[in-house]
């Protein structure tokens, strides 16, 4: 098990009339570590180099709202890719990647004076993963881009919820700042769980806190 702090780069927009229309692009990094190397190694014995980029993208015609709530249901259709490069335990290329489909669900509650507070819950339940073997005899020497895009997008299995499982909540507080500009201060959890027939699963678990500005 791997723990640390992972950077996040997102992008995106939304648009809400009587449909809900959403697109989001995040670059995450990060550098986390087992327990035996916070333990028992130096820093520069075993390092871990994870990174992830997620695309997403959602339509929901179904609109539920109510007064000041709005709910919004709909289709969502996702992408991540995920690779890690473990240096010093065996210098292998590990990776998820899931292009999925699956339910979106958007919840506003409008505070008065253009504030608001929205949450979200989305879901992949379907789609296409890949996963790399689990005993490769040789490590990774050639990390050009063009080789690492090739290598772990080679081989992809159809999967449904039973081994290829995402879960998303955000949930955050907007408010205005400048002229039509929003301050948002958001929370995020994202569960991901991609597992072949042999082999442990690959299961991240990423809690994001964080601000965002909406033009």
């Amino acid at each position: 098990m791997f723990r640390g702090i992972a950077h996040t780069l997102t992008y995106g927009f939304e648009r809400a009339t009587r449909t809900y229309q959403s697109f989001r692009f995040a670059f995450l990094y990060g550098n986390p570590a087992t327990r035996i190397e916070n333990d028992f190694a130096g820093p520069s014995d075993y390092t871990k180099i994870n990174g992830q980029f997620h695309f997403s993208y959602s339509y929901d015609p179904v609109d539920l709202s109510r007064g000041s709530v709005h709910y919004y249901f709909g289709p969502r259709l996702s992408y991540t890719y995920s690779l890690s490069y473990l240096h010093g335990w065996d210098s292998h290329a590990y990776w998820g990647n899931y292009l999925s489909l699956g339910p979106s669900n958007v919840v506003r509650v409008d505070l008065g004076d253009d504030r608001a507070w929205q949450t979200t819950l989305d879901l992949a339940l379907i789609g296409f993963y890949s996963r790399p073997d689990l005993i490769r005899r040789y490590k990774v020497k050639d990390w050009s881009l063009w080789h690492i895009l090739k290598l772990t997008n080679e081989r992809y299995s159809a999967g449904l919820w039973s081994n290829a499982f995402q879960l998303q909540l955000a949930t955050e507080y907007r408010s205005p700042i400048l002229g039509p500009r929003f301050l948002a201060l958001a929370y995020s959890c994202y569960y991901s769980r991609i597992t072949t027939d042999e082999g442990r699963p690959l299961q991240e678990l990423i809690h994001r806190i964080g601000a965002r500005i909406l033009l």
